[in-house]
This record gives C-alpha cells, structure tokens and sequence, in this order.
C-alpha cells in the first residue's frame, strides 16, 4: 500500500486503500499550532482525533498522565461510549490530525471490517495467564 496523506497512522495499516479513502472522506485533516486544547477535562466527547504528525499531553487535574505520539488515535473510547472526557489533550507541538464527528466515527467503525477491533483492543485490558478460564468448545453431535 502506498503512503497517503494519512501517513502511518498504525490502526490503517490493515485497511485497504479504498478503505482508507472512504475514511478520509469521512474526516477533516486539520493543522493546528501547539499549545491548542483539542479536548477539555469535563466537556462532551463529540470529537475523535488521529495524530498525523506531531505530539499531545495528556493530563487530568492539571497533571500529566500520558503523552500521544503520531500515528496514534485520541478520544475513541469516550467517543464511543458517547461519555464526557476524563482527560485534557493539548499539542505540545504544532500537529496534524484527523478529525471525526461522533456520527462519522461509528460510521467508519461500522463500514470498515476489523478497523474497530484494531482500534479498540489495546484497551482491553489484559488478564494473566494464570487467571484465565479455559474455553470449553462444545463437540459436535455425534
């Protein structure tokens, strides 16, 4: 697959270039400088963000939680579940991203097969071996 202007945005990867193309249709691709508030502690998640290109911090209460580099997604979950954001994202420095409305996010997630389960797994929670139950698989009728 050829590089687009979506650049390697990680959770693509497996989508083909049609694909990609109907999601582009589907988003905005904006610059914005850094220091920009993208989401605010408290407000609704009406928006989902892709990094293209630059770096995000994350905080909550004034502390930083975490940093979002390029090729990452930012408020998937929140958008969502439709939920006010837990956190504030700000650009550390000036960044591309890919902006979605809350409508045009489930679309995309319901138009392009396994995109959710790419975009949503590293959420999932990881459960160790040694507590994990097994999968009884039922044996077909005799």
């Amino acid at each position: 697959m050829g590089k687009d202007e979506l650049g390697d945005i990680e959770w693509l990867v497996g989508c083909t270039s049609r694909e990609r193309a109907a999601i582009r249709r589907r988003a905005d691709l904006i610059d914005l400088p850094a220091g920009t508030v993208l989401i605010r502690e408290g407000d609704r998640s009406r928006w989902f963000y892709a990094l293209v290109n630059g770096d995000v911090s994350v905080t909550t209460d004034g502390n930083t939680v975490g940093r979002v580099a390029a090729g990452e997604p930012v408020n998937e979950v929140d958008v969502l579940r439709n939920e006010a954001s837990a956190v504030t994202v700000t650009a550390d420095t000036d960044v591309s991203v890919l902006v979605m409305g809350r409508r045009e996010f489930l679309g995309m997630l319901d138009d392009t097969p396994g995109l959710a389960r790419r975009l949503l797994t590293p959420h999932i929670p990881r459960v160790p071996a040694t507590n994990r139950r097994p999968v009884l698989v039922p044996l077909p009728a005799a």
